[in-house]
């Protein structure tokens, strides 16, 4: 008598987690438990576990583009919100205005800080979904990783308004040109810090920039 029970011993890795996903547990109880004890059998199908697990590793730390494009969003939501604090407080909308954009800076470390230690996503995140976690744990980080998380950029932050607001007060021409002259090296040094950022995310496997291994963090797709 021929039998129609499926030999799950010759499905390959992959036709395996197909299988479990879609089978009806209450018709099928033990096909299901043959399936799970196929999948948790270390010396079953290494090769192709393997290779399973790390594609899925690759696409769990794959998110170079969408930190990108939810960077992209954040600062496209703050276009209305500085538009309206222009009309607000007389701030000139515009990009040779230093003033205006120290403050549109200094809030948006204070956004991403703040959104990170509560949520571990800004809003450009959630909607490219992706998330800050722990690194060890991949748990929600704390507010305190989120601060050592954006430290150098709130150093930087800070530095710079402190010497811009230094130079537009003094009328000391030999500070004026020391200002000037930090102010410069400040700019150059945030710009390497952005380049040193997107290098150190190409060269570990799993994308960390230089601020996630200030603060043990790591990006994932959710």
């Amino acid at each position: 008598m021929m039998t129609n029970e499926p030999d799950f011993s010759q499905y390959s890795y992959n036709e395996l987690l197909d299988v479990r996903a879609s089978i009806d547990e209450d018709r099928f109880p033990e096909r299901v438990q043959q399936i799970d004890e196929l999948l948790k059998d270390p010396n079953h199908l290494i090769q192709e576990r393997e290779i399973h697990e790390n594609t899925m590793l690759r696409v769990k730390y794959s998110t170079f583009w969408r930190r990108f494009f939810a960077n992209t969003i954040d600062g496209l939501i703050f276009i209305p919100i500085l538009l309206i604090e222009s009309r607000l407080f007389n701030f000139e909308f515009s990009s040779s205005n230093t003033t205006f954009q120290m403050f549109n800076s200094i809030q948006f470390v204070i956004y991403v800080v703040v959104m990170h230690g509560l949520c571990g996503q800004t809003i450009g995140k959630m909607i490219c979904n992706v998330k800050v976690v722990d690194h060890d744990t991949e748990r929600d980080i704390s507010m305190t990783q989120s601060i050592k998380r954006s430290s150098v950029d709130v150093f930087l932050t800070l530095a710079l308004l402190i010497s811009i607001t230094a130079l537009t007060t003094t009328n000391n021409n030999d500070y004026k040109i020391l200002l000037g002259v930090g102010i410069f090296s400040l700019s150059f040094a945030s710009i390497a810090w952005a380049l040193s950022e997107f290098i150190s995310m190409l060269f570990n496997k799993k994308r960390r920039a230089l601020h996630d291994f200030i603060g043990q963090t790591v990006v994932i797709r959710e």
